[in-house]
């Protein structure tokens, strides 16, 4: 806009160039043509440089009108252009924002999980009870990565009905063996074991109401079901 406007400015100044210079012209003819020249001369020499003048402006008139005309359909395209290439970010902020699904995380599968400790702890131990399966259950959940803390709750369910069932068993052993076998190692561990997983999971259900960030301030190798429960004591005391 400001280049047309710049350029009917200087075409406008040429227009009063060309009409001072032809009017001059015209004057100094009519005082210089001797007076014993033809007619003919004279008028030339007069209405010739004022007629020469007029045509420039005539012409240079209908350039101007060209000029305007281009830059008229010029600075529409633009305007054109300018609108469609705003017309998507129009539209998009229009756009109600998508929806950000959140993929709800596989709650724990506990008869898969007890199936493949009932399938491995033969191989791990030299027998099968249920001392052995809830040890093998743990060190499993160490290692089983954990993404939503229902399922380590529902992983730490499943770790106490295992506990109660090895500390069943061994107090059903010791009894039959004599009341000093309940001062055995074996009894003693499992015991604590037993008393120590419901006091996590208790601790587990205390991070879950109290909606502790755990994946932020538990480092990443402790993402895992057993690790969240074991830890959750901690978290809940340096909340």
């Amino acid at each position: 806009m400001e280049q047309t406007q710049n350029s009917i400015t200087l075409d406008g100044k040429k227009k009063f160039i060309v009409t001072i210079t032809s009017i001059t012209a015209s004057l100094i003819g009519l005082f210089l043509t001797p007076e014993s020249a033809d007619v003919a001369v004279q008028v030339v020499m007069v209405a010739g440089p004022l007629v020469l003048g007029l045509l420039y402006d005539w012409m240079q008139s209908r350039i101007d009108v060209k000029k305007k005309e281009v830059e008229l359909k010029r600075e529409e395209r633009f305007m054109v252009e300018a609108q469609a290439a705003q017309s998507p970010a129009l539209n998009g902020s229009s756009q109600t924002p998508h929806t950000v699904q959140v993929v709800a995380a596989a709650p724990f599968d506990v008869q898969s999980f007890h199936d493949k400790v009932i399938e491995e702890v033969g191989q791990k131990y030299t027998e099968e009870n249920p001392s052995t399966i809830f040890y093998l259950a743990r060190d499993k959940g160490m290692v089983a990565p954990c993404s939503d803390i229902a399922q380590a709750q529902d992983y730490w369910d499943y770790l106490v009905v295992l506990a109660k069932q090895a500390n069943d068993w061994l107090e059903e052993m010791t009894r039959k063996e004599g009341p000093c076998s309940k001062q055995s190692p074996a009894f003693y561990a499992i015991n604590r074991e037993y008393n120590r997983t419901v006091n996590k999971r208790n601790c587990l259900d205390g991070v879950a109401a109290q909606g502790i960030n755990w994946k932020l301030k538990l480092d990443s190798s402790h993402h895992t079901l057993y690790f969240l429960g074991e830890l959750s004591g901690e978290l809940l005391k340096y909340r």
